[in-house]
């Protein structure tokens, strides 16, 4: 049992969010930060793996509605101003690094053109994992077939209340507990679900 889990378990909810260079700040810290706007609060999500989920063909993509384009693109200006919006043929990416404190991870959001949870893919490292015996290597926990992050539970992801600021914030949550895993431990946790979104 992980120590989050441990205080889930007991009542206790840790107040989680991520500051604008990615690091993943807990407790009175993160509620302050929250508050003063420096930082952007965890949304319920749960990291599993397996799988891609499924692409679908869509004849209008979601950010050919300039309100919603708008809202997504403040939203990551405001929460993570180092990524950069690449909307070139026909599609809609974030790229930027994340910096957990005990790593930098350069990553590129993908926006989904049906208006689902985006594809957080790794762009350095793109192999992520740990060393395992003298030359055996472990693939990270977590992780798409693919090799992208699975950041949340597609029913997490909510069109129209969530944008890639969201999947950045849960990307840093992933990188954070990624961290942890590969100096040798268990994944420390799978995701963040506080008792009043139970």
């Amino acid at each position: 049992m992980t120590l989050p889990s441990l205080l889930r378990y007991i009542g206790l909810d840790i107040p989680r969010g991520v500051s604008v260079d990615g690091r993943v700040l807990t407790g009175r810290a993160a509620t302050a930060a929250v508050t003063a706007g420096t930082a952007t609060a965890v949304a319920p999500h749960a990291f599993h793996g397996g799988e891609d989920p499924p692409s679908i063909s869509v004849r209008s993509a979601w950010w050919d509605d300039s309100a919603g384009r708008d809202a997504d693109i403040a939203a990551v200006h405001r929460a993570f101003p180092g990524f950069r919006l690449d909307q070139r043929d026909g599609g809609y990416t974030w790229t930027g690094t994340i910096d957990t404190g005990r790593g930098r991870f350069d990553t590129m959001i993908v926006a989904d053109p049906a208006g689902r949870l985006p594809a957080v893919v790794p762009v350095t490292p793109r192999a992520l994992g740990r060393k395992e015996g003298r030359r055996g290597f472990r693939p990270a926990e977590h992780l798409y077939v693919s090799g992208n992050l699975c950041v949340a539970d597609t029913d997490d992801w909510r069109p129209g209340e969530h944008t890639s600021a969201t999947a950045i914030v849960w990307a840093a949550h992933w990188y954070a507990a990624y961290t942890d895993w590969r100096l040798g431990g268990p994944w420390p946790t799978d995701g963040y679900r506080p008792n009043a979104a139970a």
